[in-house]
Parts: C-alpha cells; structure tokens; sequence
C-alpha cells in the first residue's frame, strides 16, 4: 500500500490486523520499523486483548527478527538466550570506545562501524561527533586505518560469536540465516506459524 505521509496507511494496516487476528485459527503478525503501529494496536484493541497474545506477534522489526529467526538459531548453538543492545553504545565505555594505542584522543565509537550484508565491517563517518572526526583524521593520517578497522572487526565478531548483538549486525545475522542452507527451514516454521504478516513502513 503507498501513499503520502499522513494518509492513514498505519490506522489500515492496524484495522486490517485487528480483522484478521479476530478471526483467524493461525497467528497474524503486525510489524512496524518503530512502535507506532504496535502502539496503535495496544490503544485499538480495547477489550480485545486476544489479539495482542500467542499465536499472534505485534512488535517492531528487529523484535521479529530476534525473536523468530536469530534466537533460535543462538539457542541451538549456545545453549542460552543471546543478548540484544539497540546499539554497541549501551556497552561499557572500555567495550564501546575504540582507540588505537599510542594515539590519543577520545576514539571512535564501536557504533560507527556496521556489517554489509556479506559480514564485512564498514566504517560509517555520519553520525560520528566532531572529536571522533578529528580523532579519525589522526588514525588515518598516521596509516592506522586498517588497524582500526581490523580491531572493529574482531570486537564485532567476537560480540557475536558469544551471542551478543546490536540491531545492525542482528539483521545482518538474521539475513545470512535466511539466505543460509537453513533458510528454507525458517521461512517454513514462519509460514506454518503465521498465516499472515503485515509490515508497517517496510
């Protein structure tokens, strides 16, 4: 459905899951980029609070994600929950902070880098304050890019390998498990859970 900010696609999306989920033997889903829909659904459901519990799903994106398709994979592998943070900025100072050594200077945050979807560490310069800028310009002036680069990349990987994810490398993660061998066994379970899914600001 497309059209102008404003027009009323999320009170549609909203009235069309709370239809659905009313009548409906299998699970509807309704997923939003942020909390609007599922707060529109909390304030439309009224007394309707089946339409809000299993087998139906209303939450963000991301919450999908971990919940449906990552989480599941990590349990297998790790034999517990994995842990989620909305950024690397939630972590301790010492863990999110990256600095190279005999550089001073404030760093750079962890949560300037991201993954592609291929699993490469990037470096993104938006967002970043100025003295991280400036600390930037340093590395890069030194020929300590790669170095700075490489130390992301472990952190990041390392972070995950024991189960711990932002919301960038979550997707990034739910993404290879879909295109993965296993990816047909996903899409199945969700098909088989859900009999349809609505996404809001997909």
């Amino acid at each position: 459905m497309e059209a102008g900010p404003g027009s009323g696609k999320t009170r549609a999306l909203v009235a069309r899951y709370l239809e659905s989920a009313s009548s409906s033997r299998r699970g509807i889903a309704l997923l939003s980029f942020t909390n609007a829909a599922v707060d529109e659904v909390r304030r439309r459901s009224g007394s309707s609070v089946h339409v809000l519990r299993p087998p139906h799903f209303v939450g963000t994106i991301d919450s999908f994600l971990h919940r449906f398709i990552v989480t599941p994979s990590e349990v297998s592998r790790l034999r517990r929950l994995p842990s989620y943070r909305q950024s690397w900025d939630d972590l301790p100072a010492d863990t999110s902070m990256l600095r190279i050594a005999g550089l001073p200077g404030i760093g750079v945050p962890l949560s300037g880098f991201r993954l592609d979807q291929s699993g490469e560490v990037l470096l993104s310069e938006s967002g970043l304050g100025w003295p991280s800028v400036q600390y930037l310009k340093e590395v890069a002036e030194a020929g300590r890019l790669d170095q700075l680069l490489n130390r992301a990349r472990s952190l990041i990987r390392g972070l995950n390998r024991v189960g711990v994810y932002d919301s960038n490398t979550a997707r990034v993660k739910a993404y290879q498990l879909l295109d993965g061998r296993q990816g047909d066994v996903i899409q199945n379970r969700i098909t088989t859970r859900f009999e349809e899914i609505l996404i809001d600001e997909g």
